[in-house]
């Protein structure tokens, strides 16, 4: 894609279904750049992104965007409950799905602290809460979304290490069984790759 000069060139990369890769690099290297193409926020100048095998400016957006889950850095919170943060993956989910990605993403511990449970309104933008606690509710709207793939963009960036031992743990869990493209600066968090 060109904003300028080319960010990145003669990138090949294969993540064989169900592993996960790590992307390590400096700002600006293009790491983000990786998950913009995979999510089609932007197409490619040259070559191809495929999803098992198929060329993805062919995926209509719709089908493309209910397959992969995007974890960021800073995830977007509503002024909502827990719950329907979590359950904006899939609008459908029953209340036992959602408290089962709830315990499976770590939120356990959190959700006792809070007045109303699942039910507790975290405040716009997710102001209730701590980073760390903002995270594992995208851990765990990442899990009730069941993608094929999971890119997980800078999750632990703004965490200290005790809280990103925490979300880190509830990552190997929504990454099991799904190819997962991992971009982050932190070592220890890129060792849980493939």
């Amino acid at each position: 894609f060109q904003r300028g000069a080319p960010v990145l060139e003669q990138v090949h990369l294969r993540v064989p279904a169900g592993t996960s890769l790590a992307i390590v690099g400096p700002s600006g290297a293009g790491k983000s750049t990786i998950a913009d193409l995979v999510l089609r926020l932007l197409d490619p100048d040259e070559g191809a992104v495929r999803l098992d095998g198929r060329d993805l400016r062919t995926v209509p957006l719709a089908d493309l965007r209910a397959r992969i889950a995007l974890v960021e850095q800073e995830p977007v919170m509503f002024h909502a409950s827990v719950a329907d943060n979590i359950r904006y993956a899939r609008p459908e989910a029953t209340v036992a799905e959602v408290e089962a990605a709830g315990r499976a993403a770590g939120l356990a511990s959190f959700i006792d602290r809070l007045p109303d449970g699942y039910a507790t309104t975290l405040g716009e933008r997710g102001t209730a809460c701590s980073a760390g606690e903002r995270q594992r509710v995208a851990v765990a709207r990442a899990l009730l979304a069941e993608p094929a793939v999971l890119v997980l963009d800078e999750p632990t960036a703004s965490l200290d290490p005790e809280s990103e031992q925490r979300v880190a743990a509830g990552f190997e869990t929504v990454m099991k069984g799904r190819t997962t493209i991992l971009i982050t600066h932190r070592p220890a968090l890129a060792k849980r790759a493939d």
